[in-house]
């Protein structure tokens, strides 16, 4: 019974993990595609900046500098997650029970 009462807590503290993991992923990459709308909205001002002169046009490079750097964050994090699941899914796990220290320990690598 001491198995089973492991397994329910850890089951529950894994889920309110997962749930907060997957909170912080959506709002890290929904917040890159926000920055992404807000900097497409002030891009006609940024645009009429590059003909200004020498110190104004430095706007339009500070805006063009962050585009990218948010364009290219989504593309990196769009890159992990596809590697990630690719890895998930191949089933490669650590843990498979074959070891005599697995056996031992009543269950606690399986969790």
């Amino acid at each position: 019974i001491g198995s089973a009462l492991f397994y329910q807590l850890f089951g529950l503290l894994f889920i309110l993990a997962a749930i907060v993991c997957s909170f912080l992923m959506l709002w890290t990459v929904y917040s890159r595609y926000i920055k992404l709308y807000l900097l497409m909205i002030l891009a006609p001002f940024a645009m009429s900046a590059l003909v200004g002169g020498q110190e104004i046009e430095r706007s339009f490079y500070a805006w063009m500098r962050t585009f990218l750097l948010n364009a290219f964050e989504i593309v990196v994090i769009a890159l992990t997650m596809v590697i990630s699941f690719k890895l998930i899914g191949a089933g490669i796990s650590l843990f498979d029970g074959k070891n005599i220290v697995t056996s031992m320990v009543d269950g606690f690598w399986d969790a």
